[in-house]
Parts: C-alpha cells; structure tokens; sequence
C-alpha cells in the first residue's frame, strides 16, 4: 500500500501531497484547469482508501496561487469527502493560505469556507 499521494504541479493543476502515515496535507499552486474534476478524481479515490489509516490529527493546507471557481467547488467537495469520512473520528486542521495583497484568494477560501460549513483558519503572509 502506498502511503503517499504525491502529484507534482503543472501550468494548470496545482501539486498535491497527501501522507497518511503523518497527516500532512498539502494542495498549491495554480489550478486554472477547464475540468479540474478528472485531475481530482484520482485525489479522492486515493483518499477514500486510506483515510481509515490517517493519525488522529490530521493538518491540511491549501495554498493556491491561481483558482477556477470549477477548482473551489472541487475543492470544497474534497473537504466534504474528509469531513463525511473523519471529521467524527479524527481532529483536522485545514488552513487556506493566501498573500496579504491577495483579496481575491483570501475571497475564493471564504467562499469554500461557507461551501463546506466549517471553520477554515485563514493564513496571509
């Protein structure tokens, strides 16, 4: 069993590395794809299989340069996979990383934020 996701980012997908062994999760870069639903798709399957063997404290964290709103609603579906799966069972932390300057990606995690119901902490630097 492959404990890690690690897909490396392009143009227009953002890099995801996902391990269950620590818990870390980690989305960044762009992610301006016209079907961003076929680059997720194998994200949530691997995520299916192994979100029983994840720790109990789990830290994700998004940081996207560039984003679609057909990514946000990608995204926003990925982070109802987790809480559908784990938020009962395990304690996740899931921060939405933007620049100081950036509202308009400080405005796309508010926007996931009220998507999934939950309390995305917010990280500018």
């Amino acid at each position: 069993m492959d404990d890690k996701l690690d897909i490396p980012a392009t143009e227009i997908n953002p890099g995801v590395y996902l391990d269950s062994l620590s818990g870390k999760m980690k989305i960044e870069g762009k992610s301006i794809s016209e079907n961003p639903e076929n680059f997720f798709s194998d994200v949530y399957d691997w995520l299916e299989t192994h979100l029983p063997s994840f720790p109990d404290e789990i830290e994700f964290r998004i940081h996207l340069s560039v984003v679609r709103v057909q990514s946000l609603l990608e995204i926003a579906r990925l982070l109802r996979l987790l809480e559908k799966n784990i938020m009962h069972k395990k304690k996740i932390r899931i921060t939405w990383i933007y620049k100081t300057d950036d509202e308009e990606m400080k405005e796309s995690g508010l926007l996931v934020d009220k998507m999934i119901r939950n309390d995305l902490e917010f990280e500018n630097h």
